[in-house]
């Protein structure tokens, strides 16, 4: 083996040492990238995920409401109708 050739496999090994830790380098920040992504991607998930169940939820409350309401009224119209079945029992007693 000749000089020259020692000198360029001295060169490619120095070349390589350089060359490896810019690639683990920039690995590393294509890798941190994909993980910021990827947990920005998450909490945009999260976000609408709870904005869903809120609608939802507000929604749910709303449609109880108008059960409640009508339940209400239907107690009413039984208080009532008692209360003149009642009266009208009473009036049939006294006659």
């Amino acid at each position: 083996m000749n000089t020259s050739d020692a000198n360029w496999i001295q060169f490619l090994g120095f070349a390589l040492a350089a060359i490896t830790p810019i690639c683990g380098a920039i690995l590393w920040h294509v890798n941190s990238e994909k993980k910021k992504y990827g947990a920005q991607r998450d909490f945009n998930h999260l976000r609408r995920n709870i904005e869903q169940l809120t609608t939802s939820i507000s929604y749910q409350t709303g449609e109880l409401e108008k059960q409640f309401e009508k339940l209400e009224r239907d107690i009413l119209d039984i208080k009532m109708y008692l209360n003149m079945k009642s009266l009208s029992d009473r009036s049939k007693g006294h006659d």
